[in-house]
């Protein structure tokens, strides 16, 4: 991927200008990347909920304990990107975001490895932080 096109994706979701239907799984693990790149972890586990927050309901979206934002599979994805950067980190923006994207953590289900979904899909999940019933990680 083009560093223009993940400009147009960090960018566009930071300030909502990315249309709704680009906010894809893949767009996630993106923005993910490059704000562990930009904050590190710590400070990445602070800003990004509010981010998807913010653009949900810009969207039009909500965000409660049935829908939109989901803190344990946010703050789990960026637990286990901070891995692949540290592993990756003297890689340019391009070929770690090309690498990332053909992992077994970019597989949309692949929290299921980590969290049964009886655990995963409750309100308890969705509005706090939860442990992985499964594995650690």
């Amino acid at each position: 991927m083009k560093i223009n096109d993940i400009l147009h994706i960090v960018e566009g979701f930071k300030n909502r200008s990315l249309p709704e239907e680009e906010w894809t799984h893949e767009a996630h693990l993106i923005t993910a990347l490059c704000l562990l790149n930009e904050h590190g972890l710590e400070k990445a586990e602070e800003i990004m909920p509010g981010l998807i927050r913010d653009f949900n309901t810009a969207k039009g979206g909500v965000n409660s304990s049935t829908e939109g934002y989901h803190h344990t599979i946010t703050i789990f994805y960026l637990r286990v990107i901070e891995k692949f950067r540290l592993n990756n980190k003297d890689l340019s923006i391009e070929t770690q975001v090309g690498r990332l994207l053909t992992t077994e953590l970019a597989k949309p289900y692949f929290t299921l490895n980590y969290y049964s979904k009886e655990r995963l899909f409750t309100a308890e999940a969705r509005l706090g932080l939860v442990a992985p019933d499964l594995q650690g990680y």
